[in-house]
């Protein structure tokens, strides 16, 4: 019997055939080789170019528990006689991910290729100066073109936060360009060019949404407004992406021996985490949390259809946070209503969020740990529209 994301993965393309669409961008489900997404022929005048981004420990259940094996399946999507892009991948995973994407790409014939070069624009110093008010500006970007093409760099405006939006930027235009490149050898004609000033619109224009997104809050009543960030952050490398960006925006100290009030802000930190053995919340959360930061631990709401998604315990996430929080920071004892339904969940949603802007000493409220919770927050905001802004 299929599953939901079978089916809407069937339903999808012969959507897209019937339309008869320019250009589809595929996004595979989860791992690559056995997703549902794989249907694809491999044909070249069909798919025209694949891309892999870094690869952590994640959905260790049905994918392998170390990055070799992960890393095997997702570079199961690459197609003969097809460029495969490889995103920039962190020190410590890119010889295996590499030498298994390489073996992949051997077999099936296709060429594999880095993504484009990006870099940060500002100088050092103007980079890492801390910026007030929040939400900060975009990121201001050079976008270095491969030798051959039309135009050598192109400053570009990101509006995504944090230095991981720059990797995955790189393997986008890194995308963009294996289609220019295709059209320059006359092996692939589009309707549409993709030009100079279309990727300098479009970049300024990408939104993602519960990624480093930014929120204003005012209470109904309410004297003042506060800024939450909402992060879908979900394993130890987005949670160590998104601590890297905090400590951008905060001014925290690198030590986690030291107090953030010290040199910067204390963050108030709603968080979920999905239940994903071997990942502990422990696993993490260690690089997120910080001596002195504050934690209300809650739970997102039961998933359509997909029964075997479920929160981890809210007292084991508490256990996890004040073992790395320490004496100085502080958890939200507040009690979780029963039952796993949506009402219950924002209900407890609710008094954690009043309990983190209550807090006098957090100068920002960060909602991560999974896109589970995010899509709860949402429905709170929704509910609540007068309250919150989208910023």
């Amino acid at each position: 019997m299929a599953s939901p994301f079978e089916v809407l993965t069937v339903t999808s393309l012969q959507i897209f055939e019937e339309e008869r669409v320019d250009m589809a961008v595929i996004e595979v489900g989860m791992g690559g080789r056995l997703d549902a997404t794989n249907i694809l022929p491999h044909d070249p005048r069909i798919v025209k170019v694949s891309a892999m981004t870094m690869v952590d420990l994640d959905h260790t259940r049905w994918l392998g528990s170390t990055l070799s094996a992960i890393a095997r399946e997702k570079a199961g999507i690459a197609r003969r006689g097809v460029p495969f892009v490889l995103g920039p991948q962190a020190p410590a995973s890119e010889a295996v991910v590499e030498n298994t994407v390489r073996a992949r790409v051997a077999l099936s014939g296709a060429t594999m290729r880095r993504g484009a070069s990006v870099v940060c624009a500002l100088p050092r110093e103007e980079a890492s100066r801390p910026v007030a008010p929040l939400p900060p500006p975009p990121q201001r970007v050079l976008y270095t073109r491969r030798e051959g093409l039309e135009y050598d760099e192109i400053p570009l405006d990101l509006p995504l936060h944090g230095d991981h939006q720059i990797d995955n930027l790189s393997t986008a235009l890194g995308i963009i360009e294996c289609l220019q490149e295709q059209v320059h050898r006359g092996t692939y004609n589009p309707p549409h060019q993709i030009t100079r000033e279309a990727i300098v619109a479009g970049v300024a224009k990408a939104r993602w949404p519960g990624r480093l997104e930014f929120i204003r809050y005012t209470p109904m009543g309410a004297e003042h407004s506060y800024i939450i960030l909402l992060d879908g952050a979900h394993n130890r490398s987005s949670a160590a992406a998104l601590r890297a960006y905090l400590d951008t925006i905060m001014r925290s100290p690198a030590s986690s021996h030291q107090r953030p009030r010290e040199t910067g802000g204390r963050i108030a930190f709603i968080l979920s985490l999905s239940d994903s053995p071997p990942k502990t919340p422990l696993d993490t959360l260690t690089p997120l949390l910080r001596a002195g930061d504050r934690v209300a631990a809650t739970r997102f709401s039961s998933v359509e259809e997909m029964p075997w998604v479920r929160p981890v315990d809210s007292e084991e996430v508490a256990r996890a946070a004040r073992e790395l929080i320490g004496a100085e920071g502080g958890v939200w004892e507040g009690k979780m209503p029963a039952g796993d339904e949506l009402e219950s969940v924002l209900s407890g949603l609710e008094e954690a969020l009043a309990w983190a802007v209550g807090d006098t000493e957090s100068d920002l409220v960060v909602v991560a740990g999974s896109l589970y919770l995010v899509a709860d927050f949402y429905r709170l905001t929704a509910s609540r529209p007068h309250e919150f802004k989208y910023l």
